[in-house]
């Protein structure tokens, strides 16, 4: 067997580096991050009427279903988030010790059959969970009584 000199073998190992430092400088280079709005419009009017309506409750945005809710452990949990990924909850409200009490789905205006099964199926899982789900529909401007009302909760 040959000895491969250091020599020679430093040279190819130092353009691997290289390349691979590249590579990591790339992702930015090639995608300058620049910070994002959470909220859309609509967004934005119900999480002030949520924040007004319920100050005894703290409320969060794009939560996924898998913080949400808890399956028992009996069944694969892998399968079951495979089966639940990419559904979350426009709203979440909690009571102080963060314990979610409620979920809110805001209804697009316009709404794509796979849409609306989608949320139907979340909105199923959420209720069976014992959550109350409240549909929000496009253009509604609840009175805060009526909101406390629609999710559940006693008027302050």
């Amino acid at each position: 067997m040959t000895e491969v000199p250091l020599l020679q073998r430093l040279s190819n190992w130092l353009p691997l580096q290289r390349s691979l430092k590249t590579q990591s400088d790339d992702t930015v280079a090639a995608w300058p991050p620049v910070p994002a709005r959470l909220l859309n419009a609509p967004e934005r009017l119900a999480q002030g009427q949520l924040l007004q309506a319920l100050p005894d409750c703290q409320v969060f945005v794009h939560l996924p279903l898998a913080r949400l809710v808890r399956v028992p452990n009996r069944r694969s949990y892998n399968e079951w988030l495979s089966r639940i990924s990419g559904l979350s909850a426009d709203f979440a409200v909690c009571d102080r010790t963060s314990q979610v009490i409620a979920c809110v789905l805001l209804c697009p205006r316009e709404e794509s059959p796979r849409g609306k099964l989608r949320r139907e199926r979340l909105a199923r899982v959420l209720r069976a969970a014992g959550l109350n789900v409240l549909e929000w529909q496009p253009g509604w401007v609840p009175h805060q009584t009526e909101l406390r009302q629609a999710l559940g909760l006693s008027p302050l």
